[in-house]
């Protein structure tokens, strides 16, 4: 009894539960009967119950759902019971008169709440709010004198009312008529004007007409004749050709060519259309804004009686990109071109120079080719003949095409122009013992002024009775060197030379005199080198204070500076 079957016969019998039988939405299950939740129907509680369900598993518009049963109303809705049997929106025009910003409902979904509209007030925004009165259409509008009296009148509340004073032209409840004999200049006007060529005419007309207001109209005021000069419905305009002195006008003046164009070259008059001015129409070259008295911009007075036209051509030799006059109409002023200067464009610019042979006459100068691209800037020389390079390091010439004294040329390009100078040092070209180098007077080879004890082109041969070089000493001019010269070192200022043999013994030489004894340098043995101001002798193993060398021996050392090898000051003699 509790099974359900495929097919007749079945070839399966299914238990009927809540979930496979009921959809999960009965209460109960006898048999295979699906006895439904509430809420919810059909044979296998598939759908939500009728009556308040518009179908597809929703409540119905303005209905709520809880827990698929819809027995309340929406947000914003509100029930005729409960649970209510119908909901209704709460809009501004069934629930607030039509005045209402926004509604909603109260929560308990019982009555519709209103948020009025300025002006409006009460539960459904059927009053005038206080400050407000309602005017013939019911509508509330604010009591003050520019809205409730129309600007014509003094506003004052009174009992949820309005009441005006209106001013002496106006009268009605709310200021909206003129009294008999006036009528409003302008249909917007908030006061009204008594019908009168004085008044309403501005006493520009011959007559003014008064027509009173027919049945919802208004009176009419109608001036007839205007002054001459004037025009317009109410005479307060000036005609073509005329100007007024203020607006409205008290007055309006004729243009004419002796009263506004008396500089005496114009041809005609009128006025610039607002009315406010006369215009001049001049001859050629003359000034409107001046009444045709003096010369227009672009233009240069050429005598007394005429203009005359600035051209790029007849005033600016024809190299200016633009022309004009100055100020007092003397002078034509010229914006000269990219190459040209001057007041008339007929000079060549700064860093530029004149060229006859030049397309353009004026040439620019430039590193690359009036400096043979040596120069570190290039100009002109002031009168715009010649460029003028400021050479590189290394380089001289008016355009830089040679080395200059103490330099040689490493590198030249077609007619022999030097492409690159290279510095002439004692350390590179005079094997580090010149006192003094320079360059040939050919720039070709570095010439070297040797120290004291040194000779040859380069200062590589040793004087004083033998080599410099420890490879090829003999002992030759070393007197009491008992051994075989091993190294020798020279002082800064080439006056002391001290020698080492190969027995490790060190001695001092006089480098000026050959014939001097020498000095025994007692312990000291290696390599070293003297300080940068010769006052300092590192020979190892020993620190010796050089400055008394030459004076009475022994020399004691300063310092032991331990072990062998080669001792040398850094060039600033800051580091050992």
């Amino acid at each position: 009894a509790s099974y359900i079957g495929d097919a007749t016969p079945p070839t399966t019998c299914m238990l009927c539960t809540n979930t496979n039988r009921c959809n999960g939405n009965a209460a109960s299950v006898t048999g295979c009967a699906c006895m439904c939740q509430t809420g919810w129907e059909g044979e296998q509680c598939e759908s939500w119950s009728t009556g308040l369900v518009s179908g597809g598993g929703s409540c119905k518009a303005g209905f709520a759902d809880a827990d698929h049963v819809c027995d309340g109303c929406a947000a914003s809705y509100i029930g005729d019971a409960t649970p209510p049997t119908t909901c209704t929106a709460c809009t501004s025009e069934e629930h607030c008169n039509g005045s209402a910003d926004s509604v909603t409902d109260d929560g308990s979904r019982g009555q519709c709440v209103c948020t009025c509209r300025n002006g409006w007030a009460g539960a459904a925004c059927s009053e005038c709010a206080d400050g407000y009165a309602a005017d013939e259409a019911g509508l509330c509008v604010a009591c003050s004198d520019a809205v409730y009296c129309n600007g014509g009148g003094v506003a004052t509340a009174t009992g949820g009312g309005c009441s005006c004073e209106c001013d002496a032209s106006l009268q009605g409840d709310r200021c909206e008529r003129c009294v008999g004999g006036y009528a409003r200049p302008e249909a917007s006007s908030a006061t009204c004007r008594e019908c009168t060529v004085a008044a309403y005419c501005g006493g520009h007309a011959e007559a003014a007409s008064y027509t009173p207001a027919a049945e919802g109209g208004a009176a009419v005021c109608e001036c007839k004749g205007c002054s001459s000069g004037f025009v317009g419905e109410r005479c307060d305009a000036c005609a073509a050709g005329y100007v007024g002195d203020a607006s409205p006008p008290s007055t309006c003046t004729e243009c004419t060519i002796d009263g506004h164009c008396a500089g005496g070259h114009a041809v005609s008059v009128s006025d610039d259309g607002a009315r406010g001015a006369c215009a001049c129409e001049c001859e050629g070259g003359w000034d409107p804004a001046t009444g045709c008295g003096a010369c227009s911009a672009g233009f240069i007075a050429n005598g007394t009686d005429s203009c005359l036209a600035c051209s790029m051509e007849g005033h600016c030799s024809g190299h200016a990109t633009q022309v004009t006059s100055d100020a007092a109409r003397q002078e034509c002023v010229c914006t000269c071109g990219e190459l040209w200067a001057g007041a008339t464009c007929s000079e060549c610019a700064a860093g530029h120079v004149f060229r006859a042979e030049w397309p353009l006459l004026c040439k620019a100068c430039s590193m690359e080719g009036d400096c043979n691209g040596n120069a570190d800037s290039v100009t002109d020389d002031g009168s715009r003949n010649e460029c003028v390079c400021t050479c590189k390091a290394g380089f001289e010439g008016g355009s830089c095409d040679r080395c200059r004294a103490g330099y040689f040329v490493s590198s030249t390009g077609a007619g022999g122009v030097a492409l690159a100078c290279t510095q002439c040092t004692s350390a590179d070209h005079c094997s580090g013992n010149a006192a003094a180098v320079t360059s040939d007077a050919a720039r070709g080879l570095c010439e070297c002024t040797c120290r004291t004890g040194w000779a040859g082109a380069r200062c590589d041969v040793w004087t004083l009775g033998a080599s410099a070089s420890g490879a090829n000493f003999s002992g030759t001019g070393f007197p009491a060197l008992g051994s075989r010269p091993v190294y020798n070192l020279l002082s800064p200022d080439g006056t002391r030379h001290v020698v080492v043999g190969s027995d490790g013994k060190a001695y001092l030489y006089d480098a000026t005199d050959a014939s001097a004894a020498p000095v025994l340098i007692d312990g000291a043995y290696g390599e070293g080198s003297f300080s940068a101001d010769g006052e300092l002798l590192a020979l190892q193993p020993y620190l010796f204070d050089a400055s008394v060398f030459g004076g009475s021996p022994p020399y004691s050392p300063l310092l032991d500076m331990g072990g062998g090898g080669f001792a040398e000051f850094s060039p600033d003699d800051a580091e050992l």
